[in-house]
């Protein structure tokens, strides 16, 4: 599995750009379970904020073997440079306003857990928030 990845291209439905990705990402760096007695709570790998909401789920379209989109996600949101397609679940922090997906990314029968952290909104940008207050 490849640790070095390239920056894909953004597509129609996701103009934003992934800034960094985290491969192997820590326990520490995803969940806290100190908050709520034990609990895994997901948590912003960029500041730790605890307070997070799951946006969307879509697939990744991989390289050469894409078999079209997962059950259940939404349109593609973006390519990968694998070659195997991904799902992403799209997160974003309650106050914080950073914004990252989950990859679940499949390779050679093994499905690797990645984040990839988005670039920031821009204040001009329609119907994004950073903070969440025009996600509800």
């Amino acid at each position: 599995m490849k640790h070095e990845t390239q920056k894909p291209e953004a597509g129609p439905q996701n103009p934003h750009k992934v800034v960094r990705s985290i491969h192997a990402p820590s326990d520490a760096a995803l969940f806290d379970r100190m908050t709520y007695g034990g609990e895994c709570v997901l948590r912003c790998p960029v500041c730790d904020e605890e307070c997070t909401h799951v946006q969307a789920v879509y697939t990744l379209i991989g390289g050469d073997e894409s078999g079209g989109l997962y059950l259940g996600s939404n349109i593609v949101a973006r390519r990968t440079d694998y070659r195997r397609d991904a799902l992403a679940v799209r997160v974003q922090g309650e106050s914080c306003g950073h914004r990252w997906d989950l990859v679940f990314q499949q390779h050679k029968g093994q499905t690797f857990l990645r984040i990839d952290i988005l670039e920031p909104i821009q204040a001009d940008e329609p119907n994004l928030a950073a903070p969440m207050e025009r996600q509800y």
